[in-house]
């Protein structure tokens, strides 16, 4: 096995190690400190104000202290994670410059709209403005934006594997 697919490897098992603590751990403690309400990360078709008021109403100090707390770092390291993997199998599986500048943005879009969102949801539960329509929007978009490229970028990467690997086709 070559450096790069050693660091490729390392990279994959810890974003399934980031992703399991997550699933595992975080996001079920904070929809059960808010009484069983969905975070705002899982929820890929956005959420509105009245979800939002609801949401920031129910949890208690713990469920924010978790979800800003290790739950934010967490999420600030996955879609970095992400990011990278999906970037390096790009790299090895496609190798026409127009797929993998488009399909570049989407990974790197994902990412960005990710920690974006992550920075917005803070906001909309601690702001001391309270709950704005344009600011729920905003995060909401962010939500599903980072959804709708990741796993666009996921699928990409992945039909190309299949074909590259499993069929012995060079991908486009």
């Amino acid at each position: 096995m070559t450096g790069r697919q050693v660091v490729f490897w390392v990279v994959v098992a810890a974003t399934g190690v980031v992703y399991a603590v997550m699933l595992l751990w975080t996001l079920p403690n904070v929809a059960s400190q808010a009484g069983g309400m969905t975070p705002f990360d899982l929820r890929p078709s956005g959420y509105g104000v009245q979800d939002v008021t609801a949401f920031r109403d129910a949890i208690s100090d713990d469920g924010l202290a978790l979800y800003l707390g290790p739950q934010r770092w967490l999420d600030t390291a996955f879609p970095i994670l992400v990011a990278i993997g999906l970037w390096a199998a790009m790299w090895q599986i496609f190798s026409l410059p127009i797929v993998r500048a488009l399909l570049g943005l989407a990974i790197v879009g994902g990412m960005l709209a990710d920690l974006v969102e992550n920075a917005l949801v803070a906001d909309l539960l601690t702001g001391p403005g309270g709950v704005t329509a344009s600011a729920v929007e905003a995060a909401s978009r962010m939500t599903v934006a980072k959804f709708g490229m990741t796993i666009a970028a996921m699928l990409i990467v992945a039909a190309g594997a299949i074909r590259k690997y499993l069929f012995n086709r060079t991908a486009a």
